[in-house]
């Protein structure tokens, strides 16, 4: 609406005097009438008036469909009706009529009547209408053949599986999205492009072309922590084996207190469903921290997945294993071992089953900036073995953008878990079974510095049968810091609790200290991103603690620097001064502005002219408007084909000019005894770089001398 001091226009006074008319309309005042006055005094000020009429007020009456085509689906009529939802005597609305219409016609787009129509029509008596909606489903349109291109290495069935739609389906848009979306996050393809071409007036085919990305990756890592001592860790996965669908994942670790080994093979889609199956052998061996004892674990695993909702996974495993359990008092004897520990070495078989319910609504697994993600797991043991418990675990996590309309960088995490284990027979838990929680749940206390601990010199962590830990956390953008080298700060309140042991036999004599307080720390901390791993550094401050918990140096999370030469090409530079990279990008303006007004161009031709068509017959007009519809569609799809090639022509012809400069890049570090070569922008992402260890004059110069320009291929 018009405020004082704002500048009068004949266009805005036309738009506020249709609000109004909306508004009374959505009041049931349908016959409103609105008339504004304009008046200008002595001082060229505008005086304006509303003039209202409201006229008589309307209640809803009643509600038709009125199907105008012979069609074979004759519950559609009944389907539509459970879309309109005005009762009759409640106020008349024309607001909840337009939606009812988009409903209706998103609901026939998904039953495959993508020309649908839907028209109301009014009828008043006395002060009630009675509303019509008249439905021009015209043909319904199936998919008649799906074909598949550019997957050279994955195989046809395996991206079938991951469709939503068939041949011989009705043309479902959401669903052909859907499908899309799926395909996306599998992680096997770069791109997913969907074209559709029309066989005649009721059949389409869809072209699903594919762009395969690597899906094999090796990860190697190092680091150290405080606590937590040095860390080497090893990954070898590739998500799409042979093309097949199936992964296989190799890893290995090896940190102060843990030296690790698993071999998992997971076939997913199996038998072209949802399901996926995994088997998997593992070595593990624990040198718990804080503890005088150590555990060996190796064994085999079985695991079922399957997906109830998009987001709704659950998964049955099972678990054998056979776990050790070794005293080891660090020079000691080890009559100096608590006896709740003693008691427990020698070796255990563990034959467990469980399940894993996960709902997943985060954006992003990885590196999530909103949503939430509910996971629950229970696991008994005792059939077969000779260790019996029941495991329960639950864990939550919410994460949101703080000012999301503004700045979507400030995130705010909550981060909440609980467990619970016990032995169901007359027989003590296993001490191996129990949690051990400390610095990784509770910034600011030791690997396994909360819970039971033993009262004797070594002050053994017992670990517990019942832990709680949550995280309250801010992360933030560091001004200037994060500009430059992506740093980011956060404030941060841990809390955790650890309680419970097994002595239903009263046997133990040795003590033992055990409590349910919530120990709370609060902290900040630092990370920035490196090419290994994102460093964290975190400073948490114990404010409510026992006094037999132990507290740690600051803990420190991150990568042990390499002994490596390294140098730097500067990606700006080398996108803006090479010349053929200009020409390519110039060459695909050109073509973009040519195809898009050909494509103006030929729709324009499609148009009958406006005394041509009021010359024809309603039902000639019908035909002519149904065949200018076929015909744009087709016009369409041609355009997006030959984006989609001048796309695919600029990509190549990139790659072309980055495959050359990474051949000169590779030469030119072999000649200077380089390790490491970094291609980034040296403005936002490098703080310091010597001259010396800058490769982009040398590489630039080598790149513009053997291809000066490049020819784009012409799209027709």
């Amino acid at each position: 609406m018009f405020k004082g001091g704002t500048r009068y226009s004949p266009q805005y006074l036309l738009i506020n005097t249709e609000l109004l008319d909306r508004f009374y309309s959505s009041e049931g005042y349908i016959q409103n009438n609105i008339q504004p006055i304009v008046e200008v005094d002595n001082n060229n000020q505008i005086e304006l008036t509303f003039l209202i009429d409201e006229g008589q007020q309307y209640l809803f009456g009643n509600n038709e469909v009125n199907i105008e085509t012979e069609i074979q689906d004759l519950s559609l009529k009944e389907e539509i009706l459970d879309f309109i939802t005005e009762e009759n005597g409640k106020i008349f609305n024309r607001v909840k009529i337009n939606n009812t219409v988009e409903k209706i016609n998103k609901y026939l787009n998904e039953k495959g009547y993508i020309f649908a129509k839907v028209n109301p029509e009014y009828a008043q008596r006395d002060n009630v209408v009675d509303v019509t909606y008249r439905v021009l489903p015209g043909k319904k349109i199936y998919i008649n053949q799906i074909t598949i291109d550019g997957n050279d290495r994955t195989l046809d069935k395996v991206i079938r599986s991951k469709l939503s739609i068939a041949e011989g389906d009705a043309y479902n848009i959401s669903e052909i999205q859907k499908s899309r979306k799926k395909l996306m996050s599998s992680d096997f393809f770069e791109t997913v492009k969907v074209n559709s071409y029309a066989v005649n007036d009721n059949v389409v085919n869809l072209d699903l072309n594919v762009k395969e990305k690597n899906t094999t990756s090796l990860y190697l890592g190092g680091g150290v922590s405080l606590p937590g001592g040095a860390l080497i860790k090893i990954d070898l996965k590739d998500r799409n084996l042979f093309g097949t669908g199936k992964e296989l994942s190799f890893a290995l670790e090896k940190s102060q207190y843990v030296f690790s080994t698993d071999l998992e093979f997971v076939e997913n889609n199996f038998n072209d469903s949802d399901t996926s199956l995994g088997m998997g052998i593992f070595y593990e061996k624990q040198d718990k921290p804080n503890t005088t004892f150590d555990t060996c674990n190796w064994g085999g695993t079985a695991k079922l997945s399957y997906k109830i909702s998009e987001n709704l996974i659950n998964s049955f495993h099972y678990s054998y294993k056979y776990n050790h359990i070794h005293m080891d008092n660090k020079g000691g004897k080890d009559e100096d071992i608590s006896q709740i520990i003693r008691d427990q070495k020698g070796e255990h078989q563990i034959s467990s089953v469980g399940y894993t319910l996960a709902y997943n609504k985060l954006d992003n697994l990885y590196a999530p900036k909103e949503g939430y993600l509910l996971r629950l797991s229970q696991d008994i043991s005792g059939l077969g073995g000779n260790v019996n418990f029941l495991k329960s675990e639950f864990l939550s996590f919410y994460t949101h953008p703080i000012l999301s309309e503004i700045d979507d960088s400030i995130i705010l995490r909550f981060k909440m878990a609980a467990g619970h284990i016990f032995s169901y027979t007359d027989e003590d838990l296993n001490i191996g079974q129990h949690f051990f929680k400390g610095g990784n749940e509770i910034r600011g206390f030791d690997l396994s510095g909360i819970g039971p601990r033993a009262i004797d010199n070594n002050k053994s962590s017992l670990g517990g049968k019942t832990y709680f830990n949550l995280t309250q956390q801010v992360d933030f953008p560091l001004p200037k810091l994060y500009d430059y080298a992506g740093i980011k700060g956060s404030l941060f309140v841990d809390y955790a609790t650890l309680f419970g042991l097994d002595d239903k036999n009263e046997k133990y004599k040795d003590p033992y200290n055990d409590s349910k307080l919530i120990r709370v720390s609060p902290g900040f901390g630092f990370s920035m991103p490196s090419p290994f791993g994102r460093l964290r550094l975190d400073f948490g401050f114990p404010l409510v603690k026992e006094s037999y918990d132990i507290i740690p140096s600051p803990n420190f999370v991150g990568y042990q620097p390499q002994n490596i030469k390294a140098a730097i090409i500067d990606s700006d530079k080398v996108i803006n001064e090479s010349p053929a990279l200009q020409n390519i990008q110039q060459q695909v303006k050109e073509q973009n502005s040519r195809l898009q007004q050909e494509f103006e161009s030929e729709l324009e031709k499609l148009k009958p002219s406006k005394e041509e068509f009021e010359l024809l017959s309603e039902a000639a007009k019908e035909e002519k408007t149904e065949q200018f519809n076929k015909n744009a569609v087709k016009a369409r799809d041609d355009y997006a084909k030959k984006m989609s090639s001048l796309e695919e022509n600029y990509r190549d012809a990139v790659d072309s000019i980055f495959n050359k400069i990474k051949e000169i890049t590779k030469k030119t570090a072999e000649k200077n005894n380089i390790d490491l070569v970094l291609f980034i922008s040296k403005k936002n992402q490098v703080l310091y770089s010597m001259d010396e260890v800058d490769l982009s004059d040398v590489v630039l110069k080598n790149v513009n001398k053997e291809i000066p320009e490049f020819a784009l291929q012409s799209i027709e």
